[in-house]
């Protein structure tokens, strides 16, 4: 879905349009790993100051950005992923792959990592047993990348 389609869908769910909230997507598309909220606030800031040299940007703060990413993921077109210890990043959902992440927890480097069993049969498998709806999962493997590992 392009940024534009976003926007529309988004407006059609009562959203007024946010050119924060593009610059956040341009962020997430662009970024070769999840980004932090700081990560996102910092570039969102730069590209704001490149664009508008007295921007009502100017002064862009973590509750501007969390109120967008919040919307965001309330409306399934990111995805949130705890890094544990509080630490959480925002990437767009993928469109047609589920994926989950390897980090590295020298460097914190993140990379996506695609399972090829079938993750939705264990779903179904443990709705069957437990009774349990799952709703969404986090499937995150820390460690050391080659990098980090090589360095030892």
């Amino acid at each position: 879905m392009s940024f534009s389609e976003i926007e529309l869908d988004l407006k059609s769910k009562g959203y007024k349009k946010s050119k924060l909230r593009i610059a956040i997507l341009e962020i997430l598309n662009t970024s070769a790993q999840p980004q932090s909220a700081l990560e996102i606030l910092t570039k969102a800031s730069i590209k704001f100051k490149e664009i508008e040299s007295q921007s009502r940007y100017s002064n862009l703060n973590k509750t501007s950005i969390y109120r967008q990413l919040e919307i965001l993921e309330k409306e399934n077109i990111i995805i949130e992923i705890d890094l544990s210890e509080g630490k959480k990043r925002y990437e767009i959902k993928p469109k047609n792959s589920h994926h989950h992440h390897l980090i590295c927890i020298k460097c914190t480097k993140i990379e996506c990592y695609s399972i090829h069993e079938d993750l939705l049969e264990i779903e179904t498998e443990i709705n069957t047993k437990m009774g349990f709806k799952v709703e969404k999962h986090h499937l995150e493997f820390f460690g050391k990348c080659k990098n980090c590992q090589s360095k030892i």
